[in-house]
């Protein structure tokens, strides 16, 4: 099934600022009950669909929008059986790769989404930097130099799952497209690096919030090299929502005031049941838009938690909770 994006799958987001531009208020006030994309409905033909990124239309694309997906490429697949997707991968792209793949699906406009399309895939030329797989894409457009900026954990199984960063004008080209791949954002750092959301400025610094566990924050003058300068931007929060870990989300969004809403995954290690708020929901924090390395505001309850069947992976969901 289809992890909810926020920007993408139209949930309306009512934002309400108060007192200044120092106190916000934010909720979802609109939610599906369903999956966009779901090989229950034959909305896709990948079994495991997951983790989608909001590519925005600009010249690149031909105005076109939609969605960049991960998708697991399974062998078989039998509702409520789980089964391991990277060793004799065969269904359903050609060439074959035994990991997971990036896939487009276009928006229609209305809310909906066609058949996904293979887009990226584990790199050729480097066999053992992400044969595991390419997973968990996010994906910015910088309008300065018509490049979007694609983050995501390459997975090899001589390196482990790392940050990786590679541009193109077009993500919506189908495989092999015409991507720039510029390697592991941070290959000092080894294995486990991972999540990074993008947040292009009009003159640098440009900001990458980035990982899982703990969310660090990098600086970039050329969106080439980025640095750390605060290994402990936003950190989990003893007896809260985000008690367990922190995850970059998407890249962060420019609010009408000049400020940033920055929205991340958290985990409080709750058993995942129907009336409690589950695992995995989501936050967020308010960015000064002068500074975006202070936090003006933070979330003290989840802006999203699972509610239905398909989040929380009851039948016939097992596999995608």
């Amino acid at each position: 099934m289809l992890r909810s994006n926020l920007r993408s799958l139209g949930a309306v987001l009512g934002l309400l600022t108060t007192g200044g531009c120092s106190q916000y208020t934010v909720a979802v006030v609109s939610k599906p009950a369903q999956p966009v994309i779901s090989y229950m409905d034959g909305s896709t033909a990948w079994p495991q669909s997951f983790n989608p990124s909001f590519v925005e239309p600009s010249e690149g694309t031909g105005q076109v929008s939609g969605l960049l997906v991960r998708a697991q490429n399974c062998s078989q697949f039998v509702p409520g059986v789980c089964i391991g997707c990277n060793v004799d991968a065969q269904h359903p792209v050609a060439p074959y790769f035994p990991g997971s793949v990036l896939t487009f699906a276009k928006s229609v406009g209305d809310g909906t989404f066609e058949q996904p399309y293979l887009v990226y895939a584990p790199d050729p030329d480097a066999p053992t930097s992400e044969d595991y797989g390419t997973e968990d894409p996010r994906i910015a457009y910088d309008a300065a130099t018509g490049l979007y900026h694609l983050f995501y954990t390459c997975y090899g199984s001589t390196t482990g799952p790392r940050l990786c960063h590679s541009t193109t004008r077009d993500p919506t080209a189908p495989y092999p497209g015409n991507w720039t791949r510029l390697g592991a954002v941070f290959p000092q750092l080894g294995p486990n690096t991972k999540s990074g959301a993008l947040l292009v400025r009009p003159q640098p610094p440009h900001y990458l919030y980035w990982g899982a566990g703990t969310i660090a924050l990098a600086v970039s003058t050329d969106l080439v090299d980025f640095s750390t300068v605060n290994a402990s931007f936003i950190s989990a929060r003893p007896g809260s929502f985000d008690s367990m870990i922190v995850e970059a989300g998407p890249p962060p969004l420019l609010l009408r005031d000049g400020n940033i809403i920055f929205f991340h995954n958290s985990d409080n290690a709750s058993a995942v049941n129907p009336g409690d708020f589950g695992s995995y929901n989501a936050g967020w924090v308010i960015l000064n838009g002068t500074d975006p390395s202070q936090i003006l505001q933070r979330s003290n309850e989840p802006l999203l938690s699972p509610t239905f069947g398909w989040e929380f992976g009851l039948a016939p969901w097992e596999c995608n909770v």
